[in-house]
């Protein structure tokens, strides 16, 4: 459960370092993916959930290097297009491992009785895809753009806060 939380929080956190034309990314998605892949590979003999999603987190770490590398160079405005489209599937990808994950959570709380907080973890990726969603399509609109991005930051935040109680009551039961 602790690489699930250290995983969404690389996914989650973006924070972007511009030096010139190149943009660094100081908490690359692509290690989180990773982190997903690897917490969900350690729980899937719990429930099949957890077996789905990692394959998927698997593709999304490569497709993250690929953008990571692209980001580093300057890509020209046709390059620019793909990119954004790559990103924007890469989304949709990512949020279905994410639902996954979600899933694969509420799962262990029906099959052990455990209170969990999937529910809250479910209506947080709800509101999630939906502001990322629209911060993605509307990046390119200067207003609308910015404070769906704002909005899908601090949904995010609070989808990992969730996450984290979700790790702590995990990790208390496993205790009992």
């Amino acid at each position: 459960m602790n690489r699930l939380f250290g995983g969404l929080f690389f996914v989650v956190l973006d924070f972007n370092l511009n030096l010139g034309s190149a943009k660094i990314g100081l908490l690359p998605d692509f290690v989180g993916w990773y982190l997903l892949m690897k917490g969900m590979e350690t729980l899937a003999e719990e429930n099949r959930y957890f077996d789905r999603g990692r394959h998927w987190a698997f593709g999304l770490m490569l497709l993250n290097l690929v953008l990571y590398g692209a980001d580093l160079l300057n890509p020209t405005s046709m390059n620019a297009v793909m990119l954004w489209l790559l990103g924007l599937a890469g989304f949709c990808v990512g949020m279905y491992v994410l639902s996954k994950m979600i899933r694969g959570i509420r799962q262990m709380e029906e099959d052990h009785q455990w209170e969990l907080q999937g529910e809250k973890l479910r209506a947080m990726w709800m509101i999630q895809a939906v502001m990322g969603a629209i911060s993605h399509l509307f990046s390119w609109m200067p207003l609308i753009g910015v404070f769906a991005m704002i909005a899908a930051a601090v949904t995010a935040v609070c989808m990992l806060v969730a996450l984290y109680g979700t790790m702590k009551r995990y990790v208390q039961y496993q205790c009992e």
